[in-house]
């Protein structure tokens, strides 16, 4: 309450347009205390809280689409949500996000995640997880994707630790780094399917 406050008096201290969206939202809905219990009483914020249990990693475009809720909306129930503990927001090198505070899942568990959501990304990852080390040419061949798409997926999930590279030339290899191996394993096994092939929807196609 004291830093709306403050805003209040330093608007330009903030983004514009999301201090005055974030405002009229607040204004509308009434920003009063909310008990751990009374936090899911609200259908749109159960909805999202059990939408984002599951499919960790859903990004918020996702949840807008989704559930065609209104921007400024979702943004207060995901607030109210990560305030009391009931969710987190987690951010890669490049996205972010959400996920249900369980402390079920690491962060390169939650970084895994987050690929998956993108469907060229996951089947990536799906072709390295059996493959000790294969070249951009070959992935492109089996997807039948061009080389720089591949180059993007790849430079991306090297950022974070999940690949590691190795370049030939012109031409580049790929392997899965050895803490993101095990990790698909033990997420494939605690979600019953080789490389999450039955998880929620991709967010992306790219």
């Amino acid at each position: 309450m004291i830093i709306f406050v403050a805003l209040s008096f330093s608007p330009i201290l903030v983004y514009p347009v999301e201090f005055f969206l974030m405002i009229k939202i607040f204004v509308y809905l009434g920003y009063r205390k909310i008990d751990e219990m009374a936090v899911l009483y609200n259908s749109n914020r159960r909805l999202i809280f059990e939408t984002v249990a599951r499919n960790p990693g859903i990004n918020f475009n996702t949840l807008m689409i989704s559930y065609g809720i209104n921007r400024g909306v979702l943004q207060y129930h995901l607030h109210i949500l990560e305030l009391k503990g009931k969710i987190v927001r987690f951010h890669t090198a490049k996205s972010e996000g959400y996920f249900e505070n369980s402390g079920r899942w690491g962060n390169l568990e939650k970084c895994i995640f987050i690929h998956m959501r993108n469907s060229t990304t996951k089947k990536i990852l799906g072709i390295l997880s059996d493959s000790r080390e294969i070249t951009r040419k070959e992935i492109a061949e089996i997807l039948g994707v061009s080389g720089p798409s591949i180059t993007w997926h790849t430079n991306r999930l090297s950022e974070d630790g999940i690949i590691t590279i190795t370049r030939n030339g012109r031409d580049a290899s790929f392997r899965l780094s050895h803490d993101a191996a095990r990790s698909i394993r033990g997420l494939s096994r605690a979600l019953q399917s080789p490389v999450f092939s039955g998880q929620a929807h991709a967010d992306q196609a790219v």
